[in-house]
């Protein structure tokens, strides 16, 4: 009976710890996975950006960390950002400013990071805008929202589509007192 029991212990013993292996393989297989999709990421930005590889990843994993983000979403906000404003192709300090400020729109306003990027990208534009501007932009399209006038998705689109006829008519983001 002991012989027997002991067996018993050793079978689910066994069996917890093949348990355990299979888990821990497929926590392995998803953390490879993951990997492989950051290095992917690192290497688009650079062939985008013309930087060498791995170049910008100390900035993409100094925000992921501040933000919470995926470092794989931030380093293709990045590339985003670049390749619509080129001006901040090789210029770390700015791609991660308008990232950063294009994480906090999104998450303000329940946006996809890419519209909040795209949004945040078009309205710098369009208004000739540095990247030093973004927290300001991205203030004035939060102000609305706080007084419940429109939402900051609401806001950004209309920014947006009058944003060049509004330049040309001398307007800009500035409140006036």
């Amino acid at each position: 009976a002991s012989a027997m029991r002991t067996s018993r212990q050793l079978s689910s013993m066994g069996t917890s710890m093949l348990t355990a292996g299979v888990v821990m393989g497929a926590g392995i297989g998803y953390a490879m996975d993951e990997a492989m999709k950051y290095e992917a990421a690192i290497i688009s930005l650079a062939a985008v950006t013309g930087t060498r590889v791995g170049s910008m990843t100390k900035d993409i994993e100094a925000l992921g960390l501040e933000t919470k983000r995926s470092v794989i979403d931030i380093a293709k906000s990045f590339e985003n950002i670049g390749s619509k404003m080129s001006e901040y192709l090789k210029d770390p300090t700015a791609l991660r400013e308008i990232a950063k400020q294009s994480i906090l729109m999104a998450d303000a306003s329940r946006m996809g990071l890419d519209e909040s990027t795209d949004n945040l990208t078009s309205i710098l534009n369009q208004f000739k805008l540095s990247y030093k501007d973004a927290n300001r932009v991205v203030n004035k399209l939060s102000a609305g929202e706080d007084i419940g006038a429109s939402t900051i998705s609401e806001s950004s689109d209309v920014v947006r589509q009058f944003a060049a006829s509004a330049r040309m008519a001398g307007a800009n983001l500035q409140a006036k007192h």
